[in-house]
């Protein structure tokens, strides 16, 4: 007969054998079926301690033993003469106690520390956007999940049966075994173990930049503030990302020289709010696209400056398939550029601009009253930004202005911290004083859109030379401005026809001036 033995003891009496079963494996007697297993394993001691020694069983005694016990001839003569085991001893000795330690220890050790439900719960408070999480769909399933595991560790160090405990929990053996294994782990207990166990800096919050693309797991944690409220908010931010390094990146830095950190990141602030776009991956991840018409044979160069400034602050960008747009009731094709999908979008999309992460950024409005305390050449960069994706310059009304539906006040506001005052419309801010208009062009006020910008150069030398020459038209240019007139220009291609192609400096209300009077004169004749 087999000898009774647990992981190794050998076991000599039923007392014994209770006393190991409460010591090393109690959680076999909350099994509904132990009782059952008890009396079985008790049936075989005492048949072990009275055949183990002998050498043969007499004919007839296990036919008597059944019918004495109650118990299946077949089981008796397994026991008997086939050296079987009662099962309860198949089950407590799956894994001896000191394996059971040994694995549950080595999942825990590689769970940086986030070793019970109220640490994942802790590391969560810890995560920007990590309420995103909590107020998802999954996060009820996946916290049930997580106290499930634990609690599942703890029965099984305890002697419990991995079969036995995955039914008490309601999950799937596999499912338990994949624990158990280490080959999976519930979602919300392997992405805390992600997290930095360290507490971050008051009013910071530990963000991921990036999520792996294969298994949607968090990496290269940054700390970021809930609130920007100082140029070293946004410093300390930029001081943890590294700019890439690649032969495009080089190439980007031939071409537009090398600029700070905080340069490219403003700047690029300002491009998404005109030109940008919010792509969502997921609830807190989004990739960033640009689309820049075709017909600006600047727009390439723009896309490039874009890729430059994302990977200044460590995101790769590239060219994607060209689009058609429909923007005014205009179709145009556009070029298109996309980051990479990161969190550090939400968080600039949350914090920086004050929109809620479903939230549409072209229909409402932002909320950046922060750029305001920033160093001047942050908020040039910024205004570069938005003027390259939304601003233009115009003959046909002498202005300089910043297209948006949403953002008038605070757009206006900045540029008055410029020292350039604009005026506050339906559509835009737009910028009327010749000498707002100089300041404006000195900034510059475009950056990489150079159509623009040689646009407003030209406006500023029209300005500034009719100032110096002011006077009647001569006879020529008279009859030029009405000859033009005739023909349908309107005021504002007048004044940039004369610019263009006769170097004659007129703004757009003097020529208004001139063709008001010449009706007024006709009319008395």
């Amino acid at each position: 007969m087999w000898f009774p033995e647990i992981n190794g003891i050998k076991i000599e009496s039923y007392d014994m054998l209770e006393e190991v079963i409460r010591r090393d494996a109690s959680e076999f007697l909350l099994r509904s079926d132990a009782p059952r297993l008890l009396e079985l394993a008790k049936l075989h001691l005492r048949l072990f301690c009275e055949y183990h020694d002998k050498e043969f069983i007499p004919r007839g005694t296990i036919a008597r033993l059944s019918k004495e016990t109650g118990t299946s001839p077949t089981t008796l003569k397994r026991w008997l003469l086939q050296g079987a085991r009662p099962r309860m001893y198949y089950w407590l000795g799956m894994a001896p106690i000191h394996e059971r330690k040994e694995k549950v220890d080595r999942i825990l050790t590689g769970l940086n520390g986030a070793t019970n439900t109220e640490e994942v719960r802790r590391r969560f408070s810890k995560l920007y956007s990590g309420e995103e999480r909590v107020g998802a769909s999954t996060h009820s399933k996946n916290h049930d999940y997580t106290e499930k595991f634990f609690l599942f560790l703890k029965e099984y160090l305890s002697g419990g049966i991995i079969k036995d405990i995955a039914r008490k929990l309601k999950v799937g053996h596999t499912t338990a075994s994949e624990w158990l294994r280490g080959s999976q782990l519930p979602t919300e207990v392997k992405f805390a173990s992600l997290i930095p166990a360290e507490t971050p800096s008051d009013d910071w919050k530990w963000l991921p930049l990036r999520l792996n693309s294969q298994l949607n797991i968090p990496e290269d944690f940054i700390q970021v503030p809930v609130e920007v409220s100082s140029p070293e908010d946004i410093l300390d931010v930029l001081k943890q990302l590294e700019s890439l390094t690649t032969p495009e990146m080089a190439e980007y830095e031939s071409q537009f020289g090398d600029i700070s950190d905080p340069i490219a990141f403003m700047y690029l602030l300002g491009l998404i709010i005109a030109d940008g776009g919010f792509v969502s991956d997921t609830s807190w991840s989004s990739r960033v696209k640009l689309f820049a018409s075709k017909k600006y044979n600047w727009s390439k160069t723009l896309g490039e400056a874009f890729c430059y400034a994302m990977g200044r602050i460590g995101i790769s960008a590239d060219r994607k398939s060209d689009s058609v747009r429909v923007r005014h009731g205009r179709t145009q094709v556009c070029r298109v550029w996309s980051s990479e999908a990161s969190p550090l979008f939400m968080w600039m999309k949350k914090t920086m601009l004050g929109l809620d992460a479903s939230t549409v950024k072209k229909e409402n409005k932002i909320h950046a009253d922060w750029i305001l305390q920033m160093p001047r050449e942050w908020r040039v960069s910024f205004i570069q930004g938005l003027a390259d994706g939304d601003g233009y310059a115009s003959f046909s009304t002498s202005t300089v202005a910043i297209a948006t539906a949403t953002n008038q006040i605070l757009f206006n506001r900045i540029l008055t911290s410029l020292e350039i005052r604009s005026s506050i419309e339906s559509t835009k801010v737009r910028i009327r004083r010749h000498a707002d208009i100089m300041r404006a062009k000195e900034l510059p006020f475009f950056k990489h859109a150079t159509g623009r910008q040689d646009r407003l150069n030209n406006l500023s030398k029209m300005i500034k030379l009719t100032k110096t020459k002011r006077g009647k038209l001569t006879t020529a240019d008279f009859k030029l401005v009405l000859e033009l007139s005739s023909k349908g220009y309107s005021p504002g291609q007048i004044s940039e026809t004369l610019w263009y192609e006769y170097g004659i400096s007129r703004t757009t209300a003097s020529i208004e001036g001139i063709l008001r009077r010449r009706k007024e004169a006709n009319s008395f004749v």
